[in-house]
């Protein structure tokens, strides 16, 4: 239960950063993009400003086809960015709309005249030279227009990368608290609360671990089940705040005797098990012995003088898991039976 709950709200943290990443990278990409069509606008802006004064030049100069060619140049910007009436590229940006729409209404004004003064009917150079001098200004206040927008959207872009900066840092630490979260929801997953050694749970699952692992290299491993003698006497008498010492006690005197490569495991109340790799029957009562005598000398002047019975079991082929338990703590049985406070090994003498 805690590892989904731990996993669900993992997945949901990370859903929301990964939602704000992508949010923010768009963001990125929507304001360079439109930086691009500013700049590009800008640079057409200024071209149609030029032209103009180009154009009524090549008029007085009588260079029709000088004059021509920058006309069609300037019909072609103006295609760009305006269709049908509408200016498509600024059905988002009103404030472009109306003052491009006008310079567009201009530009057609100017052309009129100036075929009209081609006509040779009169002279309009003047009506020509005013609107060249209308489409100038208008071209430097959208041009004016246009850069304190890209100077905003600089500005935002500029926020944006300080948010990437700040969603990197909180990822990062959020990576740390989880990483850490996750191993203490592991940890307590398969680990005793009180001993911190491996719980029920782990046991049940290393053992048949280590049984699959027998069927590949057969080699031999051993059990070991413990239990603390006569400890409901602890607890009746000095109070089950006395008998969790003698626990965490216990347990950690035993983890001082075994290997780093053997398990240590709380498997009941008072009940405890080594599962010992590579471990044959002589080693494992050996193992079994002086666990046992290490408690009960560390315990010797202990105001709980406790000692405990071990069972030990070597894995034979073609066992369950569950036969390989019973015949530990069949062995576990015997040394209550005869005595306590001494190690047994199984054999098929005992019933």
């Amino acid at each position: 239960m805690k590892k989904l709950f731990a996993s669900k709200l993992i997945s949901f943290f990370s859903l929301i950063l990964f939602i704000i990443n992508i949010f923010i990278v768009w963001s990125i990409y929507s304001i360079h993009s439109s930086l691009e069509r500013d700049a590009k606008l800008i640079s057409n802006i200024g071209f149609i400003r030029g032209s103009t004064q180009r154009i009524l030049k090549f008029e007085l100069l009588k260079n029709i086809d000088s004059a021509d060619y920058s006309i069609s140049e300037v019909d072609k910007i103006f295609a760009i960015y305006v269709a049908d009436g509408k200016a498509a590229e600024f059905r988002f940006d009103p404030e472009i709309y109306q003052p491009f729409k006008s310079l567009y209404g201009e530009w057609n004004a100017f052309k009129d005249v100036l075929y009209k003064n081609r006509a040779g009917q009169q002279q309009f150079l003047q009506e020509l030279s005013l609107l060249s001098e209308s489409i100038w200004s208008g071209s430097n206040s959208l041009m004016l227009r246009k850069v304190i927008g890209s100077d905003r959207k600089t500005s935002n872009i500029k926020k944006l990368y300080y948010y990437v900066f700040f969603l990197f840092g909180s990822s990062f630490i959020f990576y740390l608290i989880s990483k850490i979260f996750v191993q203490k929801v592991e940890h307590s997953s398969c680990h005793d609360s009180l001993t911190s050694v491996y719980n029920r749970s782990q046991f049940d699952l290393d053992i048949k671990e280590e049984i699959d692992r027998y069927e590949r290299n057969k080699r031999e491993f051993s059990l070991l089940i413990m239990d603390i003698d006569h400890f409901k006497k602890v607890n009746d008498s000095l109070g089950h705040a006395e008998g969790d010492r003698v626990l965490k006690k216990m347990a950690g005197t035993v983890r001082q005797c075994i290997r780093k490569t053997d398990f240590f495991y709380r498997i009941g109340g008072e009940e405890f098990a080594v599962l010992s790799p590579e471990t044959d029957h002589e080693s494992a009562l050996l193992l079994a012995e002086k666990i046992r005598s290490v408690v009960e000398k560390e315990f010797s002047k202990d105001k709980s003088k406790i000692t405990i019975s071990i069972g030990a079991s070597v894995y034979t082929d073609g066992m369950s898991h569950c036969d390989y338990y019973n015949q530990a703590d069949k062995a576990l049985y015997e040394a209550k039976r005869t005595g306590r406070n001494k190690s047994v090994i199984f054999d098929t003498k005992i019933q």
